[in-house]
């Protein structure tokens, strides 16, 4: 009788993350996410300020000249001078609310560090609030006392309304707000630019 053949094994396939690491990348997505939509704020303003003030100044320059040319140089102008001065102002801003969260975080820290029976107070009056019975919410609250980062954490969300994980970054807020302005300052000018190319 012929010798029987042994199956081919399949070829080999990527390896594919675990269901946990999956859904660790999710969460690291999710929050990155969240802190790009916190700047639709800066986007809108800077677009909205930017498309206002340069059709105000535009018109009122159109008003005083027949020359396109010089409609555009104060447009633009206004545009530079309105993109530089919101991208400051939008990372002035920025850099305070960022100071204002560590510092808040920094003295909510030392609370739990030099009187964690008040802090596990809290913590446990959070959870009665939160609809847990007494017994639970003492339950719950010493076993989030037993990691201060995690107590820490979970005081700044639940008690102060403050989210460690989300970015607050002064760069990428000035970068929006400057760049959308720009845009909107843009729009209003683009009729005087046809004007000039033709004439």
């Amino acid at each position: 009788a012929p010798p029987l053949e042994r199956p081919t094994p399949p070829p080999p396939t990527a390896a594919q993350p675990p269901p946990a690491t999956q859904k660790v990348t999710e969460v690291d997505t999710e929050k990155g996410r969240i802190a790009a939509l916190t700047r639709i704020r800066e986007v809108v303003f800077g677009m909205q300020d930017g498309l206002l003030t340069t059709a105000t100044l535009g018109a009122a320059v159109a008003g005083a000249t027949d020359s396109s040319r010089t409609v555009i140089i104060a447009g633009l102008a206004g545009a530079l001078g309105g993109m530089m001065s919101m991208s400051a102002g939008a990372f002035l801003g920025s850099r305070a609310e960022r100071e204002i969260q560590e510092s808040e975080l920094a003295r909510e820290a030392h609370e739990i560090e030099f009187k964690p029976e008040e802090e596990l107070a809290e913590l446990i009056e959070i959870y009665r609030r939160e609809g847990f019975g007494y017994d639970e919410a003492v339950e719950m609250a010493e076993r989030v006392a037993q990691d201060r980062d995690l107590m820490l954490r979970t005081l700044a969300e639940k008690e102060l309304g403050l989210s460690p994980d989300l970015e607050v970054s002064p760069a990428k807020d000035a970068a929006a707000m400057g760049a959308s302005y720009i845009v909107g300052a843009m729009l209003p000018l683009i009729p005087y630019f046809i004007l000039e190319s033709v004439t």
